[in-house]
């Protein structure tokens, strides 16, 4: 039987290992050992970071709307005002919570870094999204549309009537 040298494969196999140490101090970028450990250990904390880094932006954009939602005021009709005393402080305020839950309701699909991004770039734009949440929290009441011919069917889909000449002179 022909003797096998695996001296190639175990010198790629450190060496590979080794690269990876690079940078790393004393014996933890020159021991194959304490390298391989070294490696295994950052590769394990770095799958780990991957994972908490999602959670910490996920908790900044919250953080961010919250604060933006709570710092728009809403503007208030003199209806609502007139049913409900008021002083200054107690004015009407938009929670986290309740903006979600109603862009939810109004089928605004906008994800949580999107919302952030609105905040801080453009809170004009926020600040109506606010608005809706805040005077629509259950959506915004369907305009029932009661359809009695074919001609009130074409203006409501905004099509023409079927031409039956046209369908003639095909054939």
């Amino acid at each position: 039987m022909v003797r096998i040298k695996r001296g190639n494969v175990a010198r790629k196999r450190r060496k590979k290992i080794l690269q990876l140490a690079k940078g790393y101090r004393g014996a933890h970028s020159r021991l194959f050992r304490i390298a391989n450990q070294q490696v295994m250990k950052a590769l394990r904390y770095s799958y780990i970071g991957r994972k908490q880094k999602k959670r910490f932006f996920r908790k900044l954009w919250i953080t961010r709307i919250n604060l933006a939602s709570r710092a728009s005021l809403p503007k208030v009709s003199f209806d609502e005002l007139c049913k409900k005393t008021y002083d200054n402080k107690s004015l009407p305020r938009l929670s986290y919570s309740l903006l979600i839950n109603s862009l939810k309701m109004n089928k605004i699909t906008l994800n949580r870094k999107m919302l952030a991004q609105l905040a801080i770039l453009d809170p004009s734009t926020f600040s109506t999204l606010s608005e809706i949440a805040f005077h629509y929290p259950k959506g915004i009441p369907k305009i029932e549309y009661t359809i009695t011919n074919e001609s009130e069917l074409c203006d409501y889909f905004q099509i023409c009537e079927y031409d039956e000449k046209e369908e003639t002179t095909k054939s």
